[in-house]
């Protein structure tokens, strides 16, 4: 009899098994995916370089240049792409320092196409030339606030020119309020890192190189950096990109700034859902017993 009686046991504890797994199911989608929404807003304005201001840039074949015209060096009100400011650092010995937007399939040679699901990607002047100064920047205008304590993830695909093999380099400096950068790493899509790419940090910058390139094309792969901080006070902070490269202008697009859950809110959620557990199953022993209870009366 005691060995039927082990036998239903399992039996009942296989039946309940799936309900309780059923109830970690459900707290976790209801606790858990507030959490994982938190790093679907992009805190970025117009990271994709998609939204045109009161003088948007006239394209011919596709591209159009960011420093000319009424898009002038060191432009701050956001004239021609919405939310940022480009500012050509560079001196240029026979040439002209020139900052790019560009769309897919343009005819711009030196540019490459942007990444797939992208409609433009900028590049950063580093025309041909012999340049006394190399860093030419992108800079965001629109207010970045960032709170104490938060975590945050910062995306943005790299590229070098088109028509060059060796590497682009540049850097991105985050500033404004205190952060704390935690990792910077890079990956270059569909395909295996090219020769050289990194993304190193120190302090609040981050250093990057796109890595040779065997081939150079419009199509070329495009790397993605992947950088991750702390705020360490509550602020606004500033995205400033620069091109550090003398003739190889360094090409971003699709920039994005989330919040991301901490380790701990994940511990909070699980932690919870044990809890739960562990009341079902003390509350199923205790309607077993009343029901056992209630058939020997």
């Amino acid at each position: 009899m005691k060995f039927f009686a082990t036998i239903g046991k399992r039996e009942k504890w296989r039946h309940d098994k799936p309900r309780e797994l059923r109830v970690v199911l459900v707290i976790l989608i209801l606790v858990g995916a507030p959490l994982a929404a938190l790093r679907a807003d992009n805190l970025i304005t117009n990271g994709s370089f998609s939204a045109f201001g009161s003088t948007p840039p006239t394209f011919s074949s596709g591209s159009a240049t960011l420093a000319s015209g009424s898009f002038l060096a060191g432009q701050t009100n956001n004239t021609a792409i919405t939310g940022w400011s480009f500012v050509a650092g560079a001196t240029v010995v026979g040439g002209t320092t020139v900052d790019t937007i560009n769309q897919a399939s343009s005819s711009a040679s030196t540019i490459p196409d942007p990444p797939s699901g992208q409609t433009f990607d900028v590049q950063l002047a580093a025309t041909a030339g012999l340049l006394t100064s190399t860093s030419v920047t992108a800079t965001t205008t629109a207010a970045i606030q960032v709170v104490a304590g938060g975590s945050y993830d910062l995306r943005f695909f790299i590229n070098s020119q088109a028509d060059i093999t060796s590497a682009a380099t540049g850097t991105i400096a985050i500033n404004g309020a205190a952060i704390a950068v935690t990792s910077s790493t890079i990956s270059t899509i569909g395909g295996a890192l090219r020769a050289g790419a990194s993304a190193t940090h120190a302090g609040n910058t981050v250093t990057m190189n796109t890595g040779t390139i065997g081939t150079s094309s419009k199509t070329q792969a495009w790397d993605q950096v992947d950088v991750l901080f702390n705020a360490t006070a509550s602020g606004n902070i500033q995205l400033v990109f620069a091109g550090t490269s003398a003739g190889n202008g360094l090409a971003l697009s699709n920039i994005t700034l989330s919040t991301t859950p901490e380790a701990a809110s994940w511990k909070l959620t699980f932690g919870f859902a044990i809890v739960c557990i562990g009341y079902e199953a003390v509350r199923r022993r205790r309607s077993r017993s009343n029901g056992h209870s209630t058939r020997k009366n």
